[in-house]
């Protein structure tokens, strides 16, 4: 615990000086705000243990916080006198379980989170520290200016209109409610995009007018970035009792601002804090319908199902360690990220019960959901391939824009599946067009209902140099990623590599053969190796950012699957999950395996963790049971598992060396795949798991 003369020095740094709170108008004077210090004293002792202050003037004081240095085992409480009753005492919580990522300022800050305790007429503190000066009590007062009552009788309240599903609420802008910039540091911090949003609390006082919403944002401001230290306010919107909405952090309501207000998981999601404490009683119907006005909007805004689920990464923070990874719903509250009570018991039971997401997807209107990224470069020689997910039965137009924003492809049609964005390049004459940026817009309706468009710029570029596939040679180029597959449908599986759009399948398992030279895909792509149609031979296919493009026969034509999923920073793999003899796909995020049985959207049929980030994945039917199971590499161990549940490993075997490529097949059609390695185009192969020579060894 830090000394009470470090404490004193520190917030004597931080008291800032004035600046203005309210600026509804021109001729409205502001009221003037700083962070102080409090001082209680008269500190007595009670039997219990607690040391209570005597009680101080409430003044100007709307705010309070504490620091002690963050230890778990402190306890500090305030309670108030407004209008002659006193409120029941209120803990003041450490802040360890919110707050910046890495990089920011304040983002090892021990100071509490605030506590709104609005106008009164009195405060008193309390503490379980023998030594009450080794607390710092910090408050924000407001004082002076004329106060303008401002009221949304509806609270935002959502409509079941089609504009409901895509119209922006009324959101109060950082100068309505005062926000000095000056007080900013640092620049804003964008993630790729938005994947879910976080559902926090303020606490402190429900019992507060319209009015004082602007006081409640600006003083949490002037706290987060005076007090803890922080760029900025930490959430990025807020929303009061009277559902009115308020920009939090800056950036643009529209971007994927990174916030302060759930340490790792402050990349990819939206913070919204409801204004009020809600440990107890429920939140106001306005607060709800300013939630779900605001929900609905800016997941629609970012094509978020919100009834869907995201799997995230952890950055640290309380709950998780780092690099962790966490299937999260896309509505969650602060308690599923971070150990905290926030958002209290009453409004988390609103989201863990799903009422909150499905009153989000209540909306009459269709949605359009996708996982592509907003921006990405392809080759001029390929494909432009992305799926789309519709809410609901559809009628679609797919339009491409060149850079002079004229039109040089289009299609529509009807469906309630996937819509598949598929554009060869060429335009409306036939002829492939030029290297450049071209926007996708999907727009799509329902009942004379429009859905929120989705917009991918896309940048064609000219085709890097590749050789003559007639000149390839015939053992794997330096470089290349090692496959193998059962490429004739004999039950063998055979070797083959990929590289810059060239695949070169080679007809023996372990003997001279020919290399059959394939073109497909592009530099820069995945490999996948998979019998997509049951047929008992395997096929190929790439991924390309986070998007499967697979064929089913080797032939010229257009590709049979073109599915997206997952992230760009997967990594794909593939299997018979289900052993119904057909193929599908998966990806690994860090140690999560998220496996899928079907090409279609939907939930996943398989999420488990198994083994580490780090290691290297493979899949194969490590049992013969007709089914494709998990498996990693750890240096030169081998780790495999034949079902997907917890337990022990079914084989744990050293192979190889640790610089190896790692394959895997069935080398000897006994239906059962085993180990593989490749150490400078020298091929060895194992039939069995036991300790003794190496089956087939061999030159490609």
């Amino acid at each position: 615990m830090r000394s009470a003369r470090s404490i004193t020095m520190l917030v004597a740094t931080l008291v800032a000086s004035v600046l203005p709170v309210l600026q509804l108008t021109p001729a409205m004077a502001a009221p003037e705000a700083a962070l102080v210090e409090l001082v209680p004293t008269g500190w007595s002792s009670s039997p219990s243990g607690w040391k209570t202050s005597e009680t101080m003037a409430g003044e100007t004081t709307v705010l309070v916080a504490a620091d002690w240095g963050g230890a778990h085992d402190v306890a500090v409480q305030v309670r108030t006198l407004r209008d002659d009753s006193w409120t029941e005492w209120t803990r003041i919580k450490a802040g360890d379980d919110d707050g910046p990522s890495d990089g920011e300022a304040g983002a090892e800050s021990t100071a509490s989170d605030p506590v709104y305790i609005g106008i009164i007429e009195l405060m008193q503190f309390r503490t379980n520290v023998a030594d009450p000066s080794l607390v710092t009590f910090n408050g924000v007062q407001v004082d002076g200016g004329e106060k303008a009552m401002r009221f949304t009788p509806d609270g935002n309240t959502p409509a079941s209109t089609a504009e409901a599903a895509v119209e922006q609420p009324r959101i109060f802008s950082r100068a309505e409610w005062g926000a000095d910039e000056s007080r900013r540091k640092g620049t804003e911090e964008y993630a790729e995009s938005v994947r879910f949003a976080v559902i926090h609390h303020t606490a402190g006082t429900n019992d507060y007018e319209s009015w004082e919403s602007d006081d409640i944002v600006n003083s949490i401001y002037i706290y987060h970035t005076a007090g803890r230290g922080w760029d900025d306010i930490g959430y990025n919107f807020l929303v009061d009792r009277f559902g009115q909405v308020f920009e939090g952090r800056r950036g643009g309501i529209d971007r994927a601002v990174m916030g302060a207000h759930a340490a790792g998981f402050n990349s990819g999601s939206t913070g919204i804090a409801m204004m009020g404490d809600y440990r107890g009683g429920p939140p106001t119907t306005k607060a709800k319908n300013g939630l779900i006005g605001l929900l609905r909007w800016k997941l629609d805004l970012h094509h978020i199902d919100p009834k869907g689920t995201t799997t995230e990464v952890a950055g640290g923070g309380s709950r998780f360690r780092e690099g962790s990874t966490v299937k999260l719903n896309n509505i969650v509250g602060h308690i599923d990220v971070g150990y905290s009570e926030c958002p209290g018991a009453s409004m988390y039971d609103l989201i863990e019960s799903g009422w909150i997401a499905n009153q989000v997807a209540g909306a009459s209107a269709p949605r359009l959901y996708t996982d592509a990224p907003a921006s990405f470069q392809q080759p001029r020689s390929s494909v432009v391939a992305f799926g789309v997910e519709p809410s609901k039965a559809v009628r679609w137009t797919i339009s491409v824009f060149n850079e002079d924003e004229d039109l040089v492809h289009t299609e529509s049609g009807s469906n309630q599946g996937t819509i598949n964005v598929r554009w060869d390049q060429t335009g409306a004459d036939g002829r492939p067009v030029p290297a450049g940026l071209y926007r996708f817009v999907v727009s799509a309706s329902a009942s004379g209902q429009q859905a929120h468009p989705i917009e991918v710029s896309v940048r064609v570029v000219t085709d890097p140099p590749v050789a003559d596939p007639n000149a390839a040679p015939f053992p794997p180029p330096a470089g290349a990623t090692m496959i193998s597959g059962d490429w004739d449908g004999d039950g063998i599986d055979s070797p083959g590599w990929f590289k810059d759009g060239y695949f070169g399948l080679h007809d023996r398992s372990h003997a001279k053969g020919n290399t059959r030279i394939l073109r497909y895909g592009q530099t820069g792509d995945t490999p996948v190796v998979g019998d997509w149609d049951g047929d008992g031979v395997d096929t190929v296919g790439v991924v390309r950012g986070n998007t499967f493009i697979l064929r089913n026969e080797y032939v010229k034509g257009a590709e049979d699957i073109v599915l997206a999923y997952g992230r760009a920073t997967d990594t794909p793999v593939t299997g018979d999950w289900d052993g119904d003899g057909k193929d599908t796909i998966g990806v690994v995020r860090g140690n999560l395996w998220i496996l899928r049985n079907e090409y279609r959207r939907g939930a996943e049929d398989i999420v488990m963790a198994y083994g580490e980030a780090s290691d290297a994945k493979v899949t194969g039917d490590w049992n013969g049971d007709g089914r494709d199971t998990l498996g990693v590499v750890r240096g030169n161990l081998w780790i495999l598992r034949s079902h997907y549940r917890k337990g022990a490993n079914d084989v744990v075997m050293a192979y190889g060396q640790a610089s190896d490529a790692k394959v895997t097949g069935d080398w000897n059609a006994d239906s059962t795949d085993t180990l593989g390695i490749e150490r400078g185009r020298t091929w060895a192969l194992r039939n069995e798991y036991v300790r003794n020579a190496v089956d087939y060894v061999f030159k490609y």
